[in-house]
């Protein structure tokens, strides 16, 4: 996708789903750790382009995958959704792009909707539909352009964004829920 990916007051998106099925979407969240879903539903978060996030667990919720990006400290491998692609599957090509791994949806619907603000020269905000996946520890890791590791849930890095810990705490509950 080129730079800037497109900016619209709404829905937030950067692929091609039309706002009734982004509703839906983001309506199936299971949670709302960071109160911005009615925000999102009411239309009054302002204008942004649509992430996925991929929260990623280990089969024991022991541990997770992090990504040491250069604005946002440690964080979740997610990133902008390509035209036409679902949610839930741009999750689970940022995280084989950003740290080669393959992943393994939990839910097929996201754990909740977060938000970030990206600076730059090119400042926008982020609406980003987390969702939990699970990976094995032992696969191999492809470093994209910043580092990649694993990390116990007990020992996650405090540099990094502020919702990362909260969000970490909400995909464990959220994992295996029904």
């Amino acid at each position: 996708m080129g730079w800037p990916p497109r900016l619209v007051p709404w829905p937030p998106t950067g692929s091609d789903l039309e706002a009734a099925e982004l509703e839906a979407i983001i309506r199936s969240a299971l949670a709302d750790p960071f109160a911005v879903k009615a925000d999102v539903l009411g239309r009054r978060g302002g204008s942004g382009h649509l992430c996925a996030t991929a929260w990623v667990l280990d089969a024991k919720r022991a541990r997770t995958l992090l990504v040491r990006h250069r604005n946002l400290g440690w964080s979740v491998p997610g990133g902008h959704l390509e035209p036409g692609e679902p949610p839930a599957a741009g999750a689970l090509r940022e995280l084989l792009e950003e740290t080669g791994v393959v992943g393994r949806l939990l839910r097929p619907q996201p754990c909740f909707v977060h938000t970030s603000e990206a600076g730059g020269p090119r400042p926008h905000r982020h609406w980003n539909l987390a969702y939990a996946i699970e990976a094995d520890p032992a696969a191999s890791l492809v470093i994209e352009r910043d580092q990649v590791a694993w990390f116990s849930l007990d020992s996650v890095p405090s540099e990094g964004p502020a919702d990362l810990a909260p969000g970490l705490a909400a995909v464990v509950a959220l994992a295996d829920a029904t």
